[in-house]
C-alpha cells in the first residue's frame, strides 16, 4: 500500500491517498513514465516544464486580473472562453500562449 502525504498544510503531514498493491518503487516508475509521455507530447508547462518566473514582475495574480477584466467590461458573469480571451487582451504576456506554446499544443492535438 502506498501513501501520499500532504505537506505544508498545517503542522503535521496528513495521509491523503492510499493505493493498494502499489509500492514506492512501482509508483516512482509509473510517475517517471507518465512524465516522459507528457514531455514527449509537449504537455508540460510552467515550473513542471522547466519554466520559471525570473522576477516578481513576471508573476501575475489570476484573481486580480479576472476582477480587473470583468470590472472593465462592467459584468459579473462571463463564459470561460470569453474570460480567457479578455485576459489575453488584458495581459498577453501572462495569459497568451507563446508561439512555442501554441506550436507544442497544436502538435500534441495532432498526435491525439
Amino acid at each position: 500500500m502506498t501513501r501520499a502525504w500532504l505537506k505544508g498544510d498545517g503542522g503535521e503531514p496528513v495521509v491523503v491517498r492510499t493505493v493498494y498493491g502499489t509500492d514506492k518503487p512501482t509508483s516512482e516508475k509509473l510517475l517517471r513514465n507518465a512524465r516522459a509521455l507528457r514531455e514527449a507530447r509537449g504537455l508540460l508547462s510552467g515550473y513542471a516544464g522547466g519554466e520559471d518566473a525570473e522576477t516578481e514582475e513576471q508573476q501575475v495574480d489570476f484573481r486580480d486580473d479576472c476582477i480587473s477584466v470583468m470590472d472593465g467590461l462592467g459584468t459579473r458573469k462571463m463564459h470561460l472562453q470569453e474570460l480567457r480571451d479578455a485576459l489575453v487582451l488584458h495581459n498577453p504576456m501572462a495569459w497568451g500562449l507563446s508561439r512555442q506554446g501554441r506550436a507544442r499544443r497544436a502538435a500534441a492535438r495532432q498526435r491525439g
